[in-house]
This record gives C-alpha cells, sequence and structure tokens, in this order.
C-alpha cells in the first residue's frame, strides 16, 4: 500500500489548491445590477429609479415593469411595460454618459402608468439577459397636489404630483430616462413647464 501514498498526498495539496477559488461566490448574471428601494411611487406620476452595479457591464440597457412572479426566462417583451432603454459601459452610445462613473447611469426616469398595478417588480435586461430584478414596488393612487410644489421635491418617488407628466409623456421614452448625474451643474433655460420638466429630467433630486 505505500506505493499509493505519494498519489494520495497529492490528491490532498491539489484539492487544498483547488478549495479556494472553487468556494469564492460567483454573482449570477442575473444579479448584475441592484435595485435600491424600497421604492414607492405614484400612478400617474414621475419616480425615480436608482441601481447600482455589482459587476461591470456594457451594451443595452432596458428597465421594465412586471410581474414579480415571471421566470428568470421571461422575455423581456412580454413585462407590463418599458420603462425606458439606453446603453451602458463601452458601448458606443454611452457615450453621452459620460457625466456618470465608467459611463453607467445610476438613476432613471420613471413615468409611471396610471395603470400600473401594485406589487410588481422592475427588470434589468441587457440584450435578452436578465440582469437585475427588484423587491415588490409599491403603487399608490394619484393624490391632486398642485398647491405648494418644492421644487426639491420634483422627480422624488414620494415627491407631489403636478401636470408636467404630459409633458414627459410627450416625450420619446430615450430622451427623459437617463438622469444626469447630481455632481454636474446645468443651467435651465426657457420658463414655464417646459423648463420646470427640464429640471426634473436634467437635475433630478432623492
Amino acid at each position: 500500500m505505500d506505493f499509493l501514498q505519494p498519489t494520495l498526498t497529492g490528491l490532498l495539496l491539489c484539492s487544498q489548491l483547488i478549495s479556494p477559488s472553487s468556494s469564492t461566490p460567483l454573482t449570477p448574471r442575473h444579479e448584475t445590477l441592484d435595485f435600491k428601494g424600497p421604492l414607492t411611487v405614484e400612478a400617474a406620476g414621475i419616480a425615480n429609479i436608482h441601481i447600482s452595479y455589482t459587476l461591470p457591464l456594457s451594451g443595452p440597457l432596458s428597465l421594465h415593469y412586471g410581474s414579480c412572479s415571471s421566470p428568470l426566462s421571461h422575455p423581456k417583451e412580454s413585462h407590463h411595460h418599458q420603462i425606458g432603454s439606453t446603453a451602458v459601459g463601452d458601448h458606443p452610445f454611452a457615450k453621452r454618459h459620460v457625466d456618470w462613473e465608467d459611463q453607467r447611469p445610476e438613476r432613471f426616469v420613471w413615468l409611471v402608468p396610471e395603470l400600473a398595478h401594485d406589487g410588481g417588480c422592475l427588470f434589468a435586461y441587457s440584450g435578452e439577459d436578465l440582469v437585475g430584478r427588484s423587491e415588490p414596488v409599491t403603487v399608490m393612487k394619484r393624490q391632486s397636489r398642485r398647491h405648494g410644489i418644492v421644487l426639491g421635491e420634483i422627480g422624488d418617488a414620494e415627491g407631489p404630483w403636478f401636470d408636467g407628466v404630459e409633458y414627459l409623456s410627450a416625450k420619446e421614452p430615450h430622451e427623459t430616462f437617463v438622469a444626469k448625474a447630481k455632481r454636474k451643474s446645468i443651467g435651465i433655460l426657457g420658463a414655464g413647464m417646459s423648463g420646470l420638466m427640464s429640471a426634473v429630467s436634467l437635475v433630478p433630486h432623492g
């Protein structure tokens, strides 16, 4: 039996070398993005979506809202609605996000549909691959609060609702989907609701 000893010793050494790397947890593809919550929004209102990247992501990125019971293989087109789409990271079209670190935006604007159902989840896709899913979202009924609007609350998920929702709704989704980085100062030209809504898209709070 002595002739087996070197072989057993070698196997033991190999297992010790392999063990540390094999025990290192790997982040699944569908957990590339992390939605920050809890998230409470108002139907027919405007909300901010905050995310963080657990892994570097480059390529197309789209956010959707749908049933939390949808399987990981659920096609993105079958969700309740698409919130918006853009490109991030090293993708050529991501250069518009130069104000964000590594051209990966972490804040997005959501025009919540009036018929959005309560208790759904946010889903993030890169192409056809699921890269993130949120906890259930609380969708409250719209409350008319047209007086006493505080500019510091505009764009916040729990801030006041105002008539400018129609302004953003008339825009193409990609035009208002990505919020500007907070560290960048932007002058808003114009007056009235148009200028106010530009502030929502370009200088969000929350």
